[in-house]
């Protein structure tokens, strides 16, 4: 049972820091205008689903809260 736990957590840290990943490389994007607002928020929502299966609503509202989409 432990060992499920484990490999449980390290999954969780490991899509934590691929979706703050991904949402820093939109920003980016989006600001040298490469990406489009509708695509973004297409993923965004796909992510905010996945994400409420495990019922992570404090982590959605930190991740979502930090994310600012700036153009030049």
């Amino acid at each position: 049972m432990e060992n499920t736990q484990i490999i449980k957590t390290a999954k969780q840290k490991e899509n934590k820091k691929k979706i703050k990943r991904k949402l820093k490389n939109f920003q980016k994007l989006y600001k040298k205008d490469k990406i489009e607002l509708k695509y973004v928020t297409a993923c965004i929502n796909s992510w905010k689903g996945h994400a409420k299966h495990a019922n992570s609503y404090n982590l959605i509202n930190k991740i979502l809260g930090e994310f600012v989409l700036e153009k030049d």
